[in-house]
């Protein structure tokens, strides 16, 4: 399985759903997470949820 990326316009919505991806993949996995801004736009939130590496 690849990395999962979740992008979304609110915030918090976007919190809910890394939660939910973090509990059903267990432990060992990072999180990375990124704010674009745009001129006129509202912010976007991205994270991606990296799974743990095998060697």
């Amino acid at each position: 399985m690849d990395d999962v990326r979740l992008v979304d316009g609110d915030e918090r919505a976007l919190d809910a759903r890394v939660a939910k991806v973090v509990a059903a993949l267990g432990a060992g996995c990072a999180v990375s997470r990124f704010t674009y801004w745009y001129t006129g736009r509202p912010p976007v939130h991205e994270a991606v949820v990296q799974l743990p590496r095998t060697p």
